[in-house]
């Protein structure tokens, strides 16, 4: 995997968010879809709307926060679902 953040780093912020909580995590412009799971994290990265560099179609997510549970679908823009 490509970062530019050293590796201590990123492990000290998943043990923060491990701390605090944290059970969704959600980022963007990957240009692919992917989803993960760190030490009960879920890690969720969706692609780009644009150009993609994967097999992932354009398209985006939509993420809802309710009281007591999040929810997340992808929707690509060529069918819609």
């Amino acid at each position: 995997m490509l970062t530019n953040i050293l590796l201590q780093k990123r492990l000290d912020y998943k043990q923060l968010f491990k701390d605090i909580g944290v059970k969704k995590m959600f980022a963007g412009h990957y240009h692919n879809n992917a989803i993960a799971q760190y030490d009960g994290i879920d890690m969720i990265t969706t692609s780009a709307v644009g150009k993609q560099l994967g097999k992932a179609k354009s398209g985006f997510r939509i993420v809802s926060v309710f009281k007591y549970s999040i929810t997340q679908q992808y929707f690509d823009l060529q069918t819609n679902k």
